[in-house]
């Protein structure tokens, strides 16, 4: 299993400067939600087939050589 990029414990901390209190319990449950929705947003990216043409679209922006 690969390392978490935070620990309940870091989570708990980082929202406490940020105002928020929480449990080490609660942290769990924020950082497991917001794997999971990461997880669903960048399978639903795959699974829409549409992750390539967007990404195609960016690269052509930034070249400036997007047409309308």
């Amino acid at each position: 299993m690969a390392k978490q990029p935070y620990t309940p414990e870091e989570a708990v901390e980082i929202l406490k400067k940020k105002g928020t209190i929480v449990t080490v319990e609660q942290a769990k449950a924020i950082l497991s939600a917001m794997r999971h929705l990461a997880k669903l947003t960048i399978e639903q990216a795959f699974k829409e087939n549409n992750f390539d043409e967007k990404y195609r679209t960016v690269k052509r922006r930034r070249r400036g050589n997007l047409i309308n």
